[in-house]
């Protein structure tokens, strides 16, 4: 069974450097977790804002059972999701099954098998499932009216699917779960949370020789730096990831980052 676990060691390391912030969304899911017996919780935002980073520092923080998609990397099928969730949920609840069956990956029949067996021995504790990246999943061989990665339509007690994805779902990802049992969380660009964790962010990298260099070179001070990094990154930290260790190794003699 472990070895049908897929390793996301060294993805969720990349991802977790230098993470920072997300209280306010990590809050709305703990609240919701502790007030609902079960249920989903989605959290949407646009590229570069930084869900996965999100759902892997959640992962290494709290272990909880994950699966990231990863479309460039071909790991984005319901197979490769209900292979390796299976397992784990085999795996660190000690549930009776020493292969899987072969209808595992076909539907979410044996996955929700899993996930009521689950259910009957947490005794007033929880099993969380993160999914990363629905929106990079393949859904070119589901069922007709399926969801994606055949995501059960209701959850046993005790059990939480927390996904993220896209802000604007296209028609590729479909969900049709118990409304009554899920949390949409938004990050927005330019809300008040996301800016703090965009300024943290920037404030923890400008000690940094090579920032610190080109600060002095601009004579400009910490701070209005920081307030131009802010501004430019317009509350996305891919840019971020991107310029700022450009801004260290020399590549702009001004302020215009382009």
């Amino acid at each position: 069974i472990r070895d049908q676990i897929r390793d996301y060691t060294s993805n969720i390391e990349e991802k977790t450097q230098d993470f920072v912030g997300r209280q306010f969304i990590l809050d709305a899911i703990d609240n919701f977790m502790e007030n609902e017996q079960r249920g989903y919780v989605f959290v949407r935002g646009d590229p570069g804002i930084g869900k996965t980073a999100l759902a892997a520092q959640i992962v290494k923080t709290r272990g909880y059972l994950h699966h990231f998609n990863i479309r460039a990397e071909g790991i984005n099928k319901a197979s490769d999701f209900l292979k390796s969730v299976c397992s784990q949920l085999i795996a660190v609840y000690k549930l009776e099954y020493a292969v899987l069956p072969p209808e595992a990956t076909q539907d979410s029949g044996f996955l929700h098998k899993l996930l009521e067996e689950v259910s009957s021995q947490l005794d007033g504790k929880k099993c969380v499932i993160v999914v990363d990246a629905l929106d990079e999943v393949e859904n070119l061989n589901l069922s007709s009216g399926a969801n994606t990665l055949y995501l059960p339509l209701t959850l046993p007690d005790g059990i939480y699917i927390i996904c993220t994805m896209r802000r604007e779902t296209d028609e590729n990802v479909q969900l049709r779960v118990d409304m009554s049992e899920q949390l949409e969380l938004f990050i927005e660009q330019d809300e008040e949370g996301n800016i703090a964790d965009v300024r943290e962010y920037v404030v923890n990298q400008t000690p940094r020789y090579g920032i610190q260099t080109y600060i002095q070179k601009q004579q400009i001070s910490d701070e209005a730096f920081i307030n131009h990094m802010v501004e430019k990154s317009q509350g996305n930290f891919i840019y971020l990831r991107m310029v700022l260790p450009e801004v260290e190794q020399g590549a702009y003699t001004d302020l215009d980052f382009r």
